[in-house]
């Protein structure tokens, strides 16, 4: 297969967790690079980052899941503030994730964000010629905020 050549792929979301991080952010940060957004999330309290989480949404995942996301964001409204929250980000050498998939949902004024990985090699056609199924997907975290702060997330990362 050449590297022109693109397939369909279905990824499986597990219908319930367990998602092996959960967290409630209240601040995040979008470093922009050639190919690739590295985000950090943070619960901030006062000026103490209580809890943090880092990961990158490769160009490749952003553009997949751009149609879902803007018109997840379309219903659900623009946020108030058009800039996300002032915040230096994490310090220091941390672990990342990939993302290869988002999930958003609203309730009131609570919104979820779910990240989720594949893995490539899974996408690959088996040698009988034919797909084995939908691809399943790793949680990676399940990230709680305020809908407005996810609005302002979703406008960082298509900026």
């Amino acid at each position: 297969m050449s590297v022109s050549e693109q397939i369909k792929l279905e990824v499986a979301l597990p219908s319930a967790g367990p998602f092996p991080r959960v967290l409630f952010f209240n601040r995040f940060k979008v470093e922009r690079e050639k190919d690739f957004r590295l985000v950090d999330f943070g619960l901030l309290v006062a000026t103490e980052l209580v809890d943090g989480y880092s990961c990158v949404f490769p160009d490749e995942a952003l553009h997949r899941n751009k149609e879902s996301l803007l018109g997840y964001l379309g219903r659900i409204g623009r946020a108030e503030k058009s800039t996300e929250t002032p915040w230096k980000g994490i310090q220091g050498k941390r672990a990342t994730d990939v993302v290869d998939v988002v999930t958003m949902a609203i309730r009131d004024e609570m919104a979820d964000t779910g990240l989720f990985a594949f893995s490539l090699s899974a996408t690959m056609p088996s040698k009988k010629g034919g797909s084995a199924g939908p691809i399943p997907a790793q949680p990676l975290v399940l990230l709680r905020s305020t809908a407005e702060v996810q609005k302002q997330l979703i406008e960082a990362l298509y900026a």
